[in-house]
């Protein structure tokens, strides 16, 4: 049964329900041609009222059966439904707010589509995101344990570092104390070499006056011998000079032992002649024996005093490449000395130096353990993280599957 139907039954109930009730009090006081009128009008206003109920029923029946429609197409999906109702009345109420509803709707349903699509596009871009951001981060866990591992490995190379630096304290101590007394030792060594160089100075200048006296000497010594040898011609002549004198007084004592008596005088004076010539002759002989034996002394001086010389060259020599030597070693004990003294300065500042080196490795030993400590608590974060973008990489799943659910339904409506 139509809602047309339903309506004109209650409206006509509803109409002649007080008409028969005012007719059935109302037969006890009329005549049977009253009622008969009655029963006329009755009819009557029954067929006007049934007329007026229809045309009433039909102008409430159409909207309603247009509005019944509108929802059945919305219901299935179509948003582009309109109804054209022009009547002001709470029907054409009903109908433009029905049609403004489905407007609204449409439209939101359009925002909820471009929504839903830019969700999918961001719930994808989500995904891919946080499955990049978890790569990274098991990257950077990975990294950070392995820094982590670095660190504590960092920080115990510091500690023994900082051992080792307590231990070079000690040796740099030790050090300290070896370069004050090398430094003594060296300042002496080159005391020393100063010394020696002064006397081998010395030395050779007395080797240098030494071979000029030698020199000197020698010439004197072969001066003598050429005198030597003069006197050796002299002493020769002075021979010959005496075997003629010889000669000569024995001619005389022959020519005065031929005269006699008178020649006895001559010949005495020819024998003392011939005496002093003998005595010539022996003390020339005895000179000669002295000069030679003197020339013999003279040639062995002469000798000796060239190998003197040769010896003294070679001595000379050396002196002199010794005292090169010496003043090589007394140049090099000089820079050694510097050198020395540089190191100990050096050494002594880092002998200063040291307790502030074992403070700072202290500080860095300290500081490593720390970084340890936090690579270790930045490890357990970024496995936090980890286990964070996972969910939310799941999550981001689940959102854009939701959106395409949400796509499935905005694509039933017909917008």
């Amino acid at each position: 049964m139509s809602i047309k139907m339903k309506l004109l039954i209650v409206l006509s109930i509803n109409f002649l329900i007080p008409i028969f009730t005012f007719g059935f009090y109302s037969f006890n006081y009329l005549s049977p041609e009253e009622i008969r009128t009655v029963f006329i009008i009755l009819g009557i206003v029954l067929i006007y009222a049934c007329v007026q109920n229809y045309f009433v029923i039909k102008s409430i029946a159409k909207p309603l059966r247009m509005t019944k429609l509108a929802l059945e197409k919305i219901a299935d999906g179509d948003l582009n439904t309109t109804m054209d109702i022009k009547q002001k009345n709470e029907l054409g109420d009903m109908a433009r707010s029905l049609n403004r509803m489905t407007t609204n709707f449409k439209e939101m349903i359009q925002k909820i589509d471009s929504a839903s699509t830019e969700l999918a596009v961001s719930a994808e871009s989500l995904t891919a995101v946080s499955e990049q951001t978890a790569a990274a981060s098991e990257g950077v866990s990975h990294a950070v344990q392995e820094i982590a591992g670095g660190s504590a490995q960092s920080a115990q190379e510091a500690d023994e570092a900082s051992q080792l630096v307590g231990s070079l304290s000690d040796q740099l101590a030790l050090v300290h104390k070896q370069a004050e007394n090398i430094s003594g030792f060296s300042t002496k060594a080159n005391n020393a070499s100063e010394t020696g160089l002064e006397k081998m100075r010395h030395l050779n200048e007395s080797f240098e006056a030494s071979s000029v006296s030698l020199s000197s000497v020698r010439d004197v010594v072969v001066d003598l011998d050429d005198k030597i040898k003069d006197i050796e011609q002299v002493i020769l002549s002075i021979n010959a000079i005496s075997e003629q004198t010889n000669l000569l007084a024995l001619n005389a004592s022959i020519e005065a032992a031929r005269a006699g008596e008178q020649g006895k005088g001559f010949a005495v004076v020819a024998d003392e002649v011939r005496k002093l010539a003998e005595q010539s002759a022996q003390a020339t002989d005895r000179v000669k024996g002295t000069i030679l034996s003197i020339q013999s002394q003279s040639k062995k001086a002469v000798e000796e005093m060239n190998r003197t010389k040769d010896s003294q060259t070679t001595q000379s020599k050396s002196v002199a490449e010794t005292l090169m030597a010496f003043e090589t070693i007394a140049s090099v004990f000089e820079k050694v000395s510097d050198s020395i003294v540089t190191i100990s300065r050096e050494v002594n500042q880092i002998n200063s130096s040291k307790d502030t080196v074992v403070q700072s490795i202290t500080g860095i030993t300290n500081m490593t353990k720390q970084s340890a400590a936090a690579c270790q608590e930045a490890s357990a974060s970024t496995e936090e993280q980890v286990r964070a973008f996972s969910s939310v990489t799941h999550t981001a799943e689940q959102l854009n599957e939701s959106s395409r659910e949400l796509k499935k339904l905005i694509n039933y409506f017909s917008i």
